[in-house]
C-alpha cells in the first residue's frame, strides 16, 4: 500500500485495507488516528514529489549514532571531552570518505563506464559525478532500451527524486543527438560541488588522480660480446683454459701396439715413458 504511485490509488488500497479489516475496529482507529493524518511522509505517492535523493529511512542516523557510541566506547565523558572526540570522529570520517570518493572515480567499473555509451553519454562523465548515480543512470538506460515493455507515460517522480534524467529524457535526447553531461546532474552528485557555503555544504578536497604505474626499474641484461673464439652453438661448455691447451694431459694413445700414457713434467727434467 505504501508503494502506490498515485494517490488515487493509496486511498482505493487503504479503503480496501479498511474492508478487509472490519471486524477489528481498534485496529482501524489507530490507523486512522495515528498513520493515515502522516501518510505524507511515507507513502511513496507523496514523498516522490520531494527530491530526497533515495534517502527514504533513518537507516543511516541511527547507523552514526551507533559509531560515535562505538567511538567513545564508554560513558564516563564530560562536555568537553564528548566535543574533542566527536571533532576526531569526523576528522577521521571525512579523510575517509574523500578516499574512498577518489576510489570511486579512479577505479571505474566496466558495468559503469560512460564510455560504453559514446552516442549519448559525456566520455568524462565518470570523473565528474559518483558511482552511485552512474548506477541509477545505468539503470534507466537499460530501460530505455525495450520500448515495447517500458511505454508508460512519464510521470516525472524519477526526475524530482533523483534530479537527473529517466529513460523518458533519454529517449528525447538519443533522437535529438543531445548528450548526457555533469549538468544533466543535481550538484549532490557531483564528486567537486560548486559551492562551499552552508546552504550548499562544505566541499570536500578529493585527492589528485593516481598517475600511471611507472615503468620497470630492472631490464634484461644485454648481451656482453667478450675476448676469445665465438660460440656457435649454446651450449654451456666452457672454453680450455691456456694452461689446457700448450701443456695439458693428452688422451691415452696406441705406441708401437701397447698402451702409453704421456704426462707433463717441468722443464730440465727427463721424459720417462712407462710401458705395461
Amino acid at each position: 500500500m505504501v508503494n502506490q504511485q498515485t494517490e488515487e490509488a493509496f486511498e482505493q488500497a487503504y479503503q480496501e485495507l479498511k474492508r478487509l479489516y472490519a471486524d477489528q475496529q481498534a485496529l482501524v482507529s489507530y490507523l486512522d488516528a495515528e498513520k493515515y493524518p502522516k501518510r505524507q511522509q511515507f507513502v511513496k505517492a507523496f514523498t516522490s514529489k520531494h527530491s530526497h535523493f533515495g534517502h527514504i529511512a533513518t537507516s543511516r542516523g541511527e547507523s552514526g549514532h551507533y559509531s560515535f557510541k562505538r567511538y567513545l566506547q564508554t560513558n564516563r565523558h564530560d562536555l568537553l571531552d564528548l566535543k574533542d572526540k566527536w571533532s576526531v570522529m569526523m576528522k577521521v570520517f571525512l579523510n575517509d570518505y574523500a578516499k574512498d570518493l577518489a576510489v570511486g572515480r579512479d577505479r571505474i567499473h566496466h558495468s559503469l563506464n560512460a564510455k560504453r555509451w559514446p552516442d549519448l553519454l559525456d566520455p568524462q562523465l565518470n570523473k565528474q559525478v559518483v558511482p552511485s548515480a552512474m548506477q541509477l543512470l545505468v539503470n534507466q538506460l537499460h530501460l530505455m532500451k525495450d520500448e515495447v515493455i517500458n511505454n508508460k507515460p512519464c510521470t516525472g517522480n524519477f526526475e524530482t527524486m533523483f534530479r537527473m534524467p529517466c529513460y523518458h529524457t533519454l529517449r528525447a535526447m538519443k533522437q535529438l543527438n543531445s548528450k548526457v553531461d555533469k549538468s544533466s546532474f543535481h550538484p549532490h552528485w557531483h564528486f567537486e560541488r560548486p559551492g562551499n557555503g552552508p546552504e550548499s555544504g562544505e566541499g570536500i578536497e578529493l585527492p589528485q588522480p593516481s598517475l600511471e604505474p611507472p615503468g620497470p626499474s630492472i631490464f634484461a641484461p644485454h648481451k656482453v660480446v667478450t675476448r676469445g673464439r665465438k660460440r656457435k652453438d649454446n651450449s654451456t661448455r666452457r672454453n680450455r683454459s691456456q694452461f689446457e691447451l700448450t701443456a695439458g694431459t693428452q688422451r691415452p694413445g696406441r705406441v708401437g701396439g701397447e698402451t702409453s700414457r704421456v704426462r707433463y713434467h717441468p722443464p730440465g727434467l727427463k721424459m720417462v715413458i712407462l710401458t705395461c
